[in-house]
């Protein structure tokens, strides 16, 4: 008999908080990816343990400087004396330093909408509304045999999951990106003292979302029996369907596993 090792995931709550931060810089990744580092005293005390945590960013409406944000409630976000809040985004903190008070986030550059439009003509002074995290799911790094699968959506995440991971864990990452340019100028993004496997996949101009490449790696990775644990994040048909696969076809339960979509082709502001 088999003994397959689940290694459970701990749930932790913070307090509902709103920010106003201001950016400091941005710089550009790839022509897909810029990374923004906001700045401001409200970041005193910002927590984000969680390597896939994510927080929403309120962007001011056009004409306006500053973004209208919800009022932090006692049981969740209630709307501003004005009414309605600016529109929101949800992003994964890329990296957080609380001597100089920054956060660094790295944002997708995708056909028009108001990230996108955001980020293309961001600069230094422009004021952002920051909300959260208000939970933070702690995956153990005892795992000896790891997966992380996702499109550049997900790389946030992965670079800091990596980043935390010791030298006995064996890891495969599985990235799929539009093109072989952006996999050269993202690899630096992914630095480990773990065992990385590292497999890149290209669109090579297809739409993101569209493709099957991601659920067809993961059916070609031998996944140990025990002592394992698989990540994933993406369009959220593509994860629906490897969550399915994994669940179903490969015996991983919900202990051993999160995959989650972080965003649905043809659909603003998604949230699972």
């Amino acid at each position: 008999m088999t003994l397959i090792v689940e290694h459970a995931v701990e749930q932790v709550r913070h307090e509902l908080m709103y920010r106003q931060v201001s950016v400091a810089a941005v710089r550009v990744l790839t022509s897909r990816m810029r990374r923004v580092t906001f700045r401001g005293a409200q970041l005193a005390g910002f927590n984000s343990p969680g390597f896939d945590d994510h927080v929403k960013l309120f962007f001011p409406r056009t004409g306006q400087r500053y973004p209208v944000l919800p009022i932090a409630g006692p049981d969740g976000p209630m709307p501003p004396a004005s009414g309605t809040a600016s529109a929101s985004r949800s992003y994964t903190p890329y990296r957080v330093d609380p001597h100089v008070q920054t956060l660094d986030i790295d944002m997708v550059v995708h056909g028009d909408g108001i990230a996108s439009d955001w980020v293309r003509r961001a600069q230094p002074g422009d004021v952002i509304g920051i909300g959260g995290p208000r939970r933070s799911f702690l995956v153990p790094k005892d795992a000896p045999w790891q997966l992380m699968v996702g499109d550049e959506t997900a790389i946030p995440a992965i670079s800091r999951r990596l980043a935390q991971l010791p030298s006995h864990v064996e890891v495969t990452v599985v990235i799929e990106v539009a093109d072989r340019a952006e996999q050269k100028a993202l690899a630096s993004c992914l630095d480990s003292e773990a065992q990385l496997r590292l497999i890149w996949l290209s669109r090579d101009g297809a739409l993101a979302g569209t493709t099957c490449a991601l659920q067809s790696a993961v059916r070609e990775i031998e996944i140990p029996v025990s002592s394992r644990y698989v990540w994933g994040a993406g369009e959220s048909r593509q994860m629906r369907a490897i969550r399915s696969y994994l669940r179903y076809d490969r015996g991983i339960g919900p202990e051993s596993m999160r995959v989650t979509g972080y965003w649905t082709l043809g659909v603003a502001n998604h949230v699972e």
